[in-house]
């Protein structure tokens, strides 16, 4: 688990992450106000959660899911960005 998604990128440049299967963050709020047919507004992510925003993503061997959350931050509501709540089931291969 990182809080920041966008650290992803530093932490697969160490051998040791070849190791780590799946990284959980959310920190972006999923862009929390978002404008139909745009990407998220810059100015709204925060440091660090500007390039893995929400959903799954693979980052070399890794994959990374960003949860959009239940809060809000800087802005007091949301805007075509609904709140998450995600139930991963977790299997031994």
């Amino acid at each position: 688990m990182i809080h920041e998604p966008d650290y992803i990128d530093e932490l697969i440049k160490y051998p040791s992450s070849q190791s780590v299967g799946l990284v959980l963050s959310g920190h972006s709020h999923g862009g929390q106000v978002r404008l139909p047919f745009l990407p998220p507004l810059k100015a709204v992510l925060p440091p660090s959660g500007k390039k893995y925003v929400e959903g799954l993503f693979r980052v070399g061997n890794t994959q990374l899911y960003v949860n959009r959350g239940i809060g809000t931050t800087e802005v007091p509501f949301r805007l075509n960005c609904p709140p998450e709540i995600t139930i991963l089931t977790l299997e031994q291969i």
